[in-house]
């Protein structure tokens, strides 16, 4: 190829590929909860993007398109929900155990709860944060999070909170502290629910994307065939490159609502639900990996790489 058409299908395919590395490079923090006060290890960490996809306008051929440009890759870490001690049933061995209070003991387990509510309070203004940030989320995943996070969740931490504090016996404060855990999961459930959906709508967006710019792929090839290239390389990869990112869309096209359809009372009898979703959401990220690969074969066999 030359002249512009050259320097046209440079620009969107190179564009295209720095995108789908950065999508499929990007990961979330994964949630570790704590079950009735005692760290326990989340259904599984999710692979997600911080952030979301912002469209920028590249040239392309025949015509201009949008491809999604998302942040750097930001490393997984593990947080732990420290424990409440007794009054939540928790134990220094990590293994539940019977609540134990006595009067004398009443503040310093009362201490222990008011914390483990802050903890929560912050873990779900982070989530909240997440799931403003994620412009790739589609609008009725977003609102659907935004409303359980601030409407059920956020208030009724809150209210506990404000509870607490007026416990007189260990009785009601064991009550509130059981409350805070089988009622609002806020670690086991509404954490990888939200980092899952965001995940899932986030690999869907780029696959949508990729193959809006499948027309761009396949001129710059025949007017590199037309140029008397040898492109049974670049089409051999196109080729795959089309089963990879089919493989990718078809794998999480219904990940968001089945997550979505969780709730903290249906811990742990859902946690199967999570652990599949997150197969999911890696499963097609490696085939957009290797979606990426593809394009790098392809740009670098008809000389725009």
């Amino acid at each position: 190829m030359r002249g512009p058409t050259s320097r046209a299908a440079r620009a969107g395919l190179v564009g295209w590929g720095l995108a789908v590395t950065m999508a499929v490079g990007a990961s979330a923090t994964p949630a570790s909860a704590a079950h009735r006060g005692t760290p326990a290890t989340s259904p599984s960490p999710v692979s997600t993007p911080t952030s979301s996809l912002s469209p920028t306008t590249v040239a392309a051929t025949p015509t201009t398109v949008t491809r999604p440009t998302l942040p750097p890759r930001r490393s997984v870490t593990t947080t732990t929900a420290p424990s409440t001690g007794a009054a939540t049933g928790g134990s220094s061995t990590g293994q539940p155990s019977h609540p134990t209070c006595s009067s004398s003991a009443l503040d310093t387990a009362r201490s222990a709860v008011l914390q483990q509510l802050t903890n929560r309070v912050s873990q779900l203004q982070t989530l909240i944060g997440r799931t403003s940030a994620a412009k790739s989320l589609t609008s009725s995943d977003s609102a659907t999070l935004q409303h359980d996070l601030t409407q059920v969740e956020l208030p009724g931490i809150s209210a506990l909170e404000q509870k607490v504090p007026a416990d007189t016996t260990c009785a009601e404060l064991w009550t509130d502290a059981h409350d805070m855990v089988f009622d609002y999961r806020v670690y086991l459930v509404m954490t990888p629910q939200t980092d899952l959906v965001i995940a899932a709508d986030t690999e869907s967006a780029v696959t949508t994307t990729v193959q809006s710019l499948y027309p761009t792929i396949t001129a710059a090839i025949q007017s590199a065939q037309s140029s008397g290239k040898n492109v049974s390389g670049a089409q051999q990869a196109y080729s795959d490159l089309q089963t990879q990112v089919s493989a990718a869309a078809n794998g999480v096209a219904d990940v968001s609502a089945a997550v979505l359809a969780q709730t903290p009372t249906g811990y742990p009898g859902n946690a199967s639900v999570f652990q599949g979703a997150r197969s999911s959401v890696d499963a097609a990220a490696a085939h957009l990996r290797t979606a990426d690969d593809d394009l790098k074969t392809i740009t670098g066999d008809l000389g725009l790489s």
